[in-house]
């Protein structure tokens, strides 16, 4: 059984025994009013207690959750039902169902703004920047056609696992064949100039590398390497540290690593991947519970995972960012700058066109990271299941400086870079392909 698989177990299996221990003796006196009262006031000591910041005392007597949620906690706090969590729960654990993409609006239609590695759309061939035009049922020679991204999602839901989906997508008369099913999700990908990787995980949860012949990359020099990590769930740790064995078996010395679009995930992914650039004794980042004195800071170090690498200090390491790199993801870029693997300059930002700025209306955050600084932690109702997420610490580098980047994100203030990018997402990847060229000249020989 993989490690994942009982990680899963053993913590679902603890939680839901606590729950159900804890219900026998209580859930009999707390019925009608009363249990709700007492939703009500576990929900307000507990932000009295853990929010990050001080709220004062909370009447919870005329309040519902849903109000003090919306009254004093920030828009990363959250409240769910027990349903709803275990659903989140189970699927930033990469448990997934369905074919395996997140699609979004633009100008040119339906895009593929995210596939799910080890998902039938990845298997199947769909990629990053993929244009759906509509589609087809089974042997069905109708086409079926949708007006925007929920649309969209809406008609593949209506779908079957055995039924077959043909997506037809821009410049392809070809359809990408794709059922529906269950899949463990992967999130971290590698690509040569010669080669693609992502990792598989078969039925019994036991991960390995996938490889196979590409040309997308063909720009990359011999020795040059790209890494995409679009999400810091499920093993994201343990895929990078995969790949990375990859890398240095092929005895390669320069990476592009690709942080855009990734807006976070778990600490404990974080600590996971640390692993693999700093010694167990170092700091990954500080947390200041808060943020009142230096007794509330939490000292977060690197947690080992399956995979034994480690990252030569003379690898030169670039990292691609944007408005949509968020919270772990700019912690990871903090720890690298903090430990001198990557210098601030070697830090590229997207900087956008004035068509996607329009479009989309973020022109605030164009050329910096999304400035996310904060932690979050959930906490479970034992006698109802419900939980409440709350923001409970600031985030600062191991820098020395306390350095925090909440609100503010990383610019070209700081000395980063600023590249051109048409969209957030684009088939063939415009802005990585001028990176690239920046980075190792026309010639592709190597760092300039």
């Amino acid at each position: 059984m993989s490690k994942w698989m009982r990680r899963t177990i053993i913590i679902v299996v603890v939680v839901l025994v606590v729950a159900a221990v804890l219900a026998v003796g209580v859930l009999a006196m707390c019925t009608g009013d009363e249990n709700s009262t007492s939703s009500r006031r576990w929900a307000a000591e507990l932000i009295e207690s853990y929010y990050y910041e001080d709220v004062g005392e909370i009447d919870y007597r005329i309040m519902e959750i849903e109000e003090m949620v919306d009254a004093y906690l920030d828009r990363y706090s959250a409240y769910y039902t027990y349903d709803e969590y275990m659903s989140e729960y189970y699927s930033n654990a990469g448990v997934k169902a369905g074919i395996g993409v997140v699609v979004s609006n633009s100008p040119s239609g339906v895009v593929v703004s995210e596939v799910y590695g080890n998902s039938p759309a990845y298997k199947a061939g769909l990629r990053k920047g993929d244009v759906i035009e509509y589609l087809k049922r089974g042997s069905s020679s109708a086409r079926i056609n949708f007006d925007d991204a929920s649309a969209l999602v809406s008609i593949l839901s209506t779908f079957s696992t055995d039924e077959v989906i043909h997506l037809y997508v821009a410049d392809s008369d070809e359809p990408i064949d794709v059922s529906r099913a269950a899949f463990q999700a992967s999130y971290v990908f590698m690509s040569t100039g010669a080669a693609d990787f992502s990792v598989e995980y078969d039925d019994e949860g036991e991960a390995s590398l996938c490889e196979t012949p590409s040309v997308e990359h063909s720009y990359l020099p011999e020795n040059a390497a790209y890494i995409q990590i679009t999400e810091f769930y499920g093993n994201a740790d343990t895929e990078l540290g995969m790949m990375l064995e990859k890398f240095y078996e092929l005895e390669m010395d320069t990476v592009i690593l690709d942080l855009r679009n990734n807006g976070g995930g778990y600490m404990s992914v974080l600590q996971g991947m640390a692993s693999y650039f700093i010694d167990e004794e170092d700091v990954v980042t500080y947390a200041d519970y808060r943020n009142t004195s230096s007794d509330n800071v939490t000292e977060y170090y690197p947690t080992k995972t399956d995979v034994d690498v480690k990252v030569d200090p003379d690898t030169d390491i670039y990292v691609l960012a944007n408005l949509g790199t968020a919270s772990a993801s700019e912690a990871l870029i903090g720890m690298l700058v903090s430990y001198d693997f990557v210098p601030y300059e070697n830090v590229f930002i997207s900087s956008f066109s004035d068509d996607y700025l329009e479009y989309s209306g973020n022109s605030e955050k164009n050329g910096r990271t999304y400035g996310k600084g904060i932690m979050q932690q959930s906490f479970m109702n034992s006698r109802t299941g419900e939980v409440l997420k709350l923001t409970v610490a600031t985030l600062y580098w191991p820098d020395g400086k306390k350095t925090c980047i909440h609100d503010r994100g990383l610019s070209e203030e700081d000395g980063c870079r600023l590249s051109e990018a048409a969209w957030t997402v684009t088939r063939g990847d415009e802005e990585l392909k001028g990176v690239a060229k920046e980075i190792f000249g026309e010639s592709g020989a190597g760092p300039n």
